[in-house]
Formats: structure tokens, C-alpha cells, sequence
């Protein structure tokens, strides 16, 4: 068993990181995926996964840094080249085994949509590039976010929708293309319907 989606480079964790691991190995955890989502954080996984075994790093530009690549039109600029030129280098580490975390969030908003979709096509892109999987963050913003998929082409490599909180179509759009749906937090929520979700996607449609 690995936990695909973590966040251990965080100074959170700076005073029991090592226990953490080890609490995770004693469970029966044989690997960790530290998940980054701008450059510090992509840069902070990379240098953990070298450090520690069993553990492996992604790179990628989460949708609230979608700034980072594009302008609030969604033009990508000098220094999103840059930034992407980055990831691509940091993608053929062998520490690296995913882009991500990248997608559209559009509950927070916290970049212009325009920018956000731009830095989906282009780490979408480098993802086919490179030849690596893709991790999804996607809130409320599902049909958009497949639509961009659909039109760019899901990577080679499949992907992870993470921390799945869609609807029946949702689901069934990701089962139909092998794209993994990663249930997480959501499904604890005390109004989830997420386990119907689950139940129904299942189940070809018609």
C-alpha cells in the first residue's frame, strides 16, 4: 500500500517527520507521494524524495499559483515559460514520477480563470511530453476541468482525480478513460454523497 498524496515537505511536519514515516511504515505504508503545487513546493518534494527512501516526489503548479504561468487573460507569460522550463527539468529526475497538483479550483478563485485553465493546457502538455501520469485537484469546477482534459488529451500515463468529489458523471467520465478517482477527505463529510456516487458509477450506465 502507498499513500499518494501527501504534503510532508511542509514545516508542519519539521519537528516528526521521521515518526510520521515510521508510524506510516509500522502500518503497512511502503511509499509516499509528496505532492507539490508551485515551484517551492515541487522543488521541496524533489529534495525529500532524494533524501528518504520510499519516498517519491511529483512537480506541477496547483490552480490557486496559476499566476505563475499566465496572466489574468490567460496569456502565458516570460516568466510562465520559465517556470514551466523548471517542472520540465525537474520531470526527468528519477525522484519524479508524476506532474501535479493541476486543474481548475474555481471554489477559492484564488487565480483568474483564464490564467488557471492556461496552466492546465500547459502542464497537460508537459505531462504528454514527459511521459508522466498527472495528479488532478479539481472543486467545483468538474465539467470545466474534464472539458480541458477531453480537449488536450488525457497523458499517456492515466492520472488521479484527487480527493474526488464529483457526480455520477464525473465519475463514470474518469472509470471510462482508466483515470483513477482518489477518495480522500471528502467522503467524511457529514452531507457526502460520495459512497452513492461510488455505487452508481459502477454500474454501466443505460
Amino acid at each position: 500500500m502507498i499513500d499518494t498524496h501527501v504534503h510532508l515537505h511542509r514545516d508542519d511536519f519539521d519537528d516528526d517527520r521521521a515518526e510520521v514515516l515510521r508510524r506510516a511504515r509500522q502500518a503497512g505504508v511502503r511509499g509516499v507521494l509528496n505532492v507539490g503545487y508551485d515551484l517551492a513546493s515541487s522543488e521541496a518534494s524533489l529534495d525529500l524524495a532524494r533524501r528518504v527512501a520510499g519516498v517519491r516526489a511529483t512537480v506541477g503548479i496547483h490552480p490557486h499559483d496559476a499566476r505563475l504561468i499566465a496572466d489574468e487573460d490567460g496569456r502565458l507569460t516570460d516568466e510562465g515559460r520559465a517556470c514551466l522550463d523548471r517542472l520540465a527539468g525537474w520531470a526527468t529526475r528519477d525522484e519524479v514520477v508524476a506532474i501535479g497538483e493541476i486543474g481548475l479550483d474555481f471554489y477559492r478563485d484564488l487565480s483568474p480563470r483564464p490564467a488557471q485553465r492556461t496552466a492546465l493546457v500547459r502542464q497537460l502538455e508537459l505531462a504528454a511530453r514527459v511521459d508522466l501520469p498527472v495528479v488532478f485537484h479539481v472543486r467545483d469546477a468538474y465539467p470545466e476541468t474534464l472539458a480541458v482534459i477531453d480537449d488536450v488529451g488525457l497523458p499517456p500515463r492515466g492520472g488521479v482525480l484527487h480527493s474526488f468529489a464529483g457526480e455520477v458523471e464525473h465519475a463514470r467520465w474518469a472509470l471510462a478513460r482508466r483515470c483513477w478517482l482518489g477518495i480522500g477527505g471528502p467522503v467524511t463529510y457529514k452531507n457526502s454523497r460520495l459512497p452513492e456516487v461510488l455505487r452508481e458509477a459502477a454500474v454501466p450506465a443505460g
